[in-house]
Formats: structure tokens, C-alpha cells, sequence
């Protein structure tokens, strides 16, 4: 069994992080054409979403999430961790706050290294994103599908009820769990998402492009907020490095 596996998600060819820790992801890779000119580069260095029990074909409304139900459903694809995490090939985590950073990569300059990561979850078991606050951010719009209420996914109401108040927010989807936790996490994150799927469908509302991508941001959040305050694993708020901009920025 493979200890610690990070998927990095990616839709588009871009700088490749990979290595025995980090597994980039093709997110939505059944709806790669036969002719794209990146096509040989995402065969030869990524996994694709596209095998056994996916999602695949859904990745215009659901993002990265078509990795993680992937991942979810094939686990021993991935190598049957022990930890599983997830980065995306433009947002990682930094880890040059509590370890010694280096010249070169990007992933050495940010101390994102196998030994890093590795030391890293000898210490901790939930690893989550800084946590933030912006007053004019709602889950509310999506509600109304979501139908989230105290028998329809109790514990992901529960954190919408106090994001509302308090607009605290883990951001970008992103985590590093344990096997358990991240079974659990994916069995209530899309058993919401495919309900809303479906109450969107049968009611024809009206939705946008990456629609289920944005509102699963939410309601990681929400899970995430649960499993700090139960605590009952050891866990750590890391920087994420957004490297899509003019230049590199951590929060």
C-alpha cells in the first residue's frame, strides 16, 4: 500500500508536477477529442478520469471533482493510500513555512517534496487549506437546489447555517485525508451534488458552466468545517500557492 498519494488535477497542458507523492489527473478526459494537439502529452503523463466507475463526460459542470470521484471509485488505481490528497497543476500546497525550501523546481522552491510531504503527515492527518473570511460570499443561490436542511445532508446544513453567519471559508476544493475520512467526504459531497443534479434536471433550472464545481467548493467547506470542530484527527491549516497569476501568490 502506497502511503500518501496528492492528485493534481488538470484540464489543459501546463508545467507537469509528478512524482512518487504528487499523480496528476486528467479531469475530463473523455471529452478529449482524437485530434487535440496536447493529446500524446496528457497520454504519456497523466492518469486519465475516464476508466472504470466515472464521471468523465461531466467535467464542464463538475471540474476537478470528476478526478475525485475517480480516485473515490478506483481507489486501488491510485495505489490504495493510506492519505489522499488534492492539489490542481495551478494551485499547490506550501510547505515552505514549516520546511526548508530550495533552488530550482517550482515544487523545490515551495518545499512541496516527497520527504516534505511525507514528514509532514508523520505529524498531522487532515491537512486543509488557511481558512478565510469575505462577507459577501453565499451559498444561497445554490440552496435552492441543494434542499440542504436538517434530514436532507444534516451535517452539511448545519456548516451552511453558520457559513451564513460568519462567511469562514475553506477555499479551492482542496485536502489531504485519510482513507476513511475521504470515502466519507466523497460519499456525502456527491451524494448532494447528484441529488441537486437531479432536481435541477427534473425542475429545468437554469444553472451555469462548472456550476457543480463551484458549489462543491461550498460544501468541502462545510465537511471541512465539521471534521475541524469534532476533532478527532490531528490536523493543520497549510498555505495554498496560486501560481495562475502575474506572479505566484500564497494565502
Amino acid at each position: 500500500m502506497s502511503r500518501i498519494k496528492i492528485l493534481v488535477a488538470y484540464h489543459k497542458k501546463d508545467n507537469l508536477y509528478k512524482n512518487d507523492i504528487l499523480v496528476p489527473v486528467h479531469c475530463g478526459r473523455a471529452l478529449m477529442a482524437e485530434s487535440d494537439p496536447d493529446r500524446a502529452w496528457f497520454l504519456e503523463n497523466l492518469i486519465g478520469d475516464d476508466t472504470g466507475d466515472n464521471i468523465s463526460a461531466l467535467n464542464k459542470d463538475f471540474c476537478e471533482l470528476t478526478g475525485i470521484y475517480w480516485a473515490w471509485k478506483n481507489y486501488d488505481a491510485v495505489g490504495n493510500p493510506d492519505y489522499i490528497g488534492l492539489a490542481h497543476y495551478r494551485r499547490l500546497w506550501y510547505l515552505a513555512d514549516d520546511f526548508k525550501a530550495s533552488a530550482g523546481s517550482i515544487l523545490n522552491q515551495i518545499a512541496l517534496t516527497e520527504a516534505n510531504i511525507a514528514a509532514m503527515m508523520d505529524r498531522y492527518q487532515v491537512i486543509l487549506p488557511h481558512i478565510y473570511a469575505k462577507a459577501d460570499m453565499t451559498y444561497k443561490g445554490f440552496q435552492k437546489n441543494s434542499r440542504l436542511s436538517e434530514s436532507h445532508f444534516p451535517v452539511l446544513y448545519k456548516w451552511f447555517l453558520k457559513f451564513e453567519e460568519d462567511h469562514r471559508f475553506y477555499n479551492g476544493n482542496m485536502f489531504i485525508f485519510p482513507k476513511e475520512v475521504f470515502f466519507d467526504y466523497c460519499g456525502m459531497l456527491f451524494g448532494s451534488l447528484f441529488d441537486s443534479k437531479k432536481f435541477v434536471e427534473a425542475t429545468g433550472a437554469k444553472i451555469y458552466r462548472r456550476y457543480f464545481g463551484v458549489e462543491a467548493e461550498y460544501l468541502t467547506s462545510f465537511y471541512q468545517m465539521n471534521l475541524a470542530a469534532e476533532n478527532r484527527y490531528v490536523s493543520k491549516e497549510m498555505p495554498v500557492v496560486f501560481l495562475d497569476l502575474p506572479r505566484a501568490v500564497k494565502v
